[in-house]
């Protein structure tokens, strides 16, 4: 109520005062108002994140429950040609020879992923990745919310909450072999459940017909020019890899993921230059991203315990 109704509202406090001290009883009521349309708000936003189901503190990880949010992967990669993550190829009969001449393309980046996953190898053949058919004409459903469970130094459960629009900042063990920092940074961009059907006749990890969830993720990298580590008393920097190079965004299993990184942006350096379009998929994180960023490795207080060990 504003204006000319505004009058209403004080006269629904009065009758629910103690007609004594009228002030005071007033703004309590007026302050516990305002609280509750603030908790309704909280409550609504979470609402669209997505419910997460209670399950057992020894479970790995747990996604938001499955809605009915889902995208055609062929079609939303023609809405988004123009987005950098994307490098779209539209056609949607490809030959042997057009599918390794497509590293970067979403479709085939994932159909390679997923294949992996039932095969348990790193790199399936052409002819495996075309016996892998996602169900429902390509129908891929999103999530937002995605909870990792870990075990802290004190030997308790513990799980940290990665949120696609509030907190997208995760960490992976690193694959590189000179071993000089144990982790990989990473910023979520979806969380995927794909309905497969494998068509092939070799064995496969699991049936024929599963779901199967995914990360997409957009690297960070470390920056190796800058000396970091306890014996310099600095955090480690990290920038993100540039969209044209081919690893610069990848899947990743679930289970991969440690915990939730705590990133801290670098402001003396800048934001970063240039900004993505404005109908661009990752807008959503990137309208305000900074050129570097430094890893936390104290928070919470036993986390360092992680980079010592």
């Amino acid at each position: 109520m504003q204006g000319e109704c505004e009058h209403r509202r004080v006269k629904r406090y009065w009758v629910r005062s103690n007609h004594r001290l009228i002030a005071q009883s007033l703004a309590n009521q007026a302050r516990r108002e305002r609280l509750l349309r603030v908790l309704k708000n909280k409550q609504e936003r979470l609402s669209e994140d997505g419910e997460l189901p209670q399950t057992l503190s020894t479970t790995e990880y747990v996604t938001s429950k499955e809605g009915k949010e889902f995208k055609d992967a062929r079609s939303w990669m023609q809405v988004n040609n123009n987005d950098p993550f994307f490098n779209v190829c539209i056609n949607q009969y490809l030959t042997h020879q057009q599918i390794t001449n497509l590293p970067q393309d979403f479709f085939w980046q994932l159909k390679r992923h997923l294949s992996r996953l039932l095969k348990q190898k790193t790199e399936p053949t052409n002819q495996e990745m075309l016996d892998l058919a996602i169900e429902g004409n390509n129908q891929i459903y999103q999530h937002r919310t995605l909870r990792v469970n870990y075990t802290s130094y004190n030997l308790q459960r513990h799980s940290d909450l990665i949120n696609i629009r509030t907190r997208p900042d995760l960490m992976v063990l690193s694959e590189e072999e000179d071993h000089i920092h144990p982790y990989q940074y990473g910023r979520l961009i979806d969380i995927f459940t794909v309905p497969i059907h494998y068509k092939g006749s070799k064995p496969i990890v699991g049936a024929r017909r599963q779901k199967l969830r995914v990360l997409w993720v957009r690297w960070y990298e470390r920056d190796t020019h800058y000396e970091d580590g306890f014996s310099t008393l600095r955090l480690p920097r990290l920038s993100f890899v540039d969209t044209s190079d081919p690893g610069a965004h990848g899947f990743i299993d679930p289970t991969a993921v440690l915990r939730a990184a705590h990133l801290i942006p670098a402001f003396h350096h800048d934001l970063m230059d240039p900004q993505p379009l404005p109908d661009c998929h990752a807008t959503r994180f990137l309208a305000d991203d900074w050129n570097y960023y430094y890893a936390n490795m104290y928070v919470p207080h036993h986390f360092s315990t992680r980079y010592i060990s």
